[in-house]
């Protein structure tokens, strides 16, 4: 969508709710401190309709990089 609209991408992560739910539990921790974070927004003059897959693999990359820095 953000290719064919020329709107770019502004990536959101959440850092430190992974006790929330833990994987394979159904119950739910009360009390979690987490972070959001807005990430710049994406170029998307910088690619071509055709590049979808670089795009998608450019914008998950800059997720996880922030999510496996410290702090």
């Amino acid at each position: 969508m953000a290719l064919r609209t020329k709107k770019p991408i502004v990536p959101i992560v959440i850092k430190g709710t992974h006790a929330f739910l833990s994987k394979g539990s159904a119950t739910m921790s009360a009390k979690v401190h987490g972070i959001v974070k807005v990430l710049p927004p994406v170029d998307i003059d910088r690619y071509q309709p055709d590049q979808y897959e670089t795009l998608k693999t450019d914008v998950w990359q800059s997720m996880h990089r922030e999510l496996t820095t410290a702090g």
